[in-house]
């Protein structure tokens, strides 16, 4: 049987894996026969030669219109939308998916299909809105799985109790970011990583601001963590996974972290950067260099396949505060590690892997 006649059976099968709004795989399994009853005329017209794609596809899609089962409806709308790509019909395609964004069909799904419909279209044909709806999509995708990250990270600080706690040997922020995330209670929920940055002391050295000795009882990881940096001169914010604590001003002396932050193997942490590909990156002149790395990290990050990334980042400025400005800069298929170390290098700033920990300092 040829691709092109199994088109139908196999988004049956497809549809089965769910996200299509409230149905069920229940629903969808019981859907399934009387979807391939009523294609089996469609199907032998393609395997003869009878019925062509597009044709096929509006079949499919007047079926889908006619039928009063919710669950029909949406596996016979699955099958014309790939036969409307494989006829390269893309208006329909668009209107397709359009439909099923407001049957409440899964946004995430809907990428998947949109996705893997469009793997045997070859580069640089013109597939008109389709590809701006492609874009649309994995925006909205990347950002609903970055909110729910942000939420569920939130509300397992917030739920974390601490019978008490103390800023005692643990002098700098990082070794309260530290110490909170190697509890019990947060370690088992949702990993998070931190992006730090915070300007070298004006006397020389990379320590950070000294914390008061501070102790807390009956509390929560949140508590502790935004009370922390306040005293440290940090504003939070999360976004997805990342947590960035970001301090303006320098301090005149501070103290290094201790162990374990910044522990672990150097090595390990280089070889997953160099395992996180990049298809093109774009940095513009005169940008700052941190804000540029934000824009990197984040794109990692956010990247599905890039959930592997298991480091911190500690971005340290001037003692002004100020990044140094990069130059215009394009790359293309290349890797993490050699985006960061194009970029720094072209900012005349410099990096260092210490265990996961990346470090940025500013140039002179």
């Amino acid at each position: 049987m040829t691709r092109l006649v199994r088109i139908l059976p196999l988004l049956i099968v497809c549809g089965l894996s769910g996200g299509a709004g409230g149905l069920t795989r229940a629903q969808l399994l019981e859907a399934e026969p009387r979807v391939r009853e009523a294609t089996a005329d469609l199907v032998a017209g393609l395997a003869a030669g009878t019925c062509s794609p597009d044709e096929a596809a509006e079949a499919s899609r007047i079926l889908a219109s006619q039928s009063e089962s919710p669950a029909e409806e949406y596996l016979l709308l699955q099958g014309a939308f790939r036969l409307y790509v494989k006829a390269g019909e893309y208006v329909r395609v668009v209107e397709i998916s359009r439909h099923l964004q407001n049957r409440g069909y899964s946004r995430t799904a809907l990428l998947s299909l949109v996705e893997h419909a469009l793997e045997p279209v070859p580069r640089g044909v013109n597939v008109g809105e389709l590809d701006t709806l492609l874009r649309a999509l994995k925006d909205d995708v990347a950002r609903s799985r970055k909110q729910r990250l942000e939420r569920r990270i939130s509300r397992e600080l917030a739920q974390a109790a601490l019978p008490f706690f103390t800023t005692e040997g643990r002098p700098t922020v990082p070794d309260v970011l530290e110490a909170i995330r190697g509890m019990p209670q947060v370690k088992a929920g949702q990993p998070f990583h931190v992006v730090i940055r915070c300007p070298l002391p004006v006397t020389g050295g990379e320590g950070f601001p000294d914390l008061p000795v501070m102790a807390f009882t009956n509390t929560t990881a949140a508590t502790v963590l935004s009370r922390c940096a306040k005293e440290g001169g940090f504003a939070v914010r999360t976004q997805g996974a990342l947590q960035f604590l970001t301090r303006s001003e320098p301090s005149a002396r501070g103290s290094l972290p201790q162990p374990p932050f910044a522990t672990g193997e150097a090595a390990d942490t280089i070889r997953k950067m160099k395992r996180i590909s990049i298809g093109f990156v774009a940095f513009e002149q005169d940008e700052p260099l941190d804000e540029a790395l934000e824009r990197l990290i984040l794109a990692v990050f956010d990247d599905p396949a890039g959930q592997n990334a298991d480091f911190d980042f500690v971005l340290r400025s001037r003692p002004t505060g100020r990044f140094p400005l990069l130059r215009t800069m394009r790359a293309s298929d290349t890797t993490f590690y050699d985006v960061l170390d194009l970029a720094c290098r072209t900012a005349g700033a410099t990096f260092e892997v210490r265990g996961r920990c990346i470090v940025v300092l500013s140039g002179e």
